[in-house]
């Protein structure tokens, strides 16, 4: 738009327009001195397609940024709901596990002082059988490899 006072335009895109616009538009001074270009009815739809253009690319562009942060957001919040997920299951097997060992305690703490003893000495009898059977291997072995060489 110019003004009176001004030689040069505000808006460079204005006098772009002002000046490809076709030679049967018009241009009118209104009172206060300022010259207005006046827009025929193909200029007027031109500018009209134009600003719906730019509203829907505002619109699209604006739903395509949310749609990727709330993909973004959906991927992290189903990563966590996954690694809560293997923590529970964990949570769940260690709870299992404690559960057998106090059944366990309670076990051993009902049965008699007798019977544990008698336990005691069962298992007792194994280490020293087993340990008798190490002993003789060891020496067999060793036989073997002064026969050997």
């Amino acid at each position: 738009m110019y003004t009176n006072s001004d030689s040069k335009p505000r808006n460079k895109s204005v006098h772009k327009k002002i000046r490809s616009s076709p030679p049967h538009a018009t241009s009118k001074i209104l009172s206060t001195g300022q010259r207005i270009h006046v827009m025929n009815a193909s200029e007027f739809d031109d500018l009209r397609r134009k600003l719906r253009m730019q509203t829907a690319s505002r619109r699209y562009r604006k739903r395509k940024k949310v749609s990727f942060k709330s993909d973004s957001v959906i991927e992290a919040n189903i990563e966590e709901a996954r690694q809560q997920r293997a923590q529970i299951l964990e949570l769940q097997a260690e709870l299992t596990r404690l559960k057998e060992i106090e059944a366990q305690t309670k076990q051993y703490q009902q049965r008699s002082i007798e019977s544990l003893e008698k336990e005691l000495k069962m298992h007792n009898d194994e280490v020293t059988d087993l340990s008798k059977k190490i002993q003789d291997a060891a020496k067999e072995e060793q036989e073997c490899l002064q026969f050997a060489s």
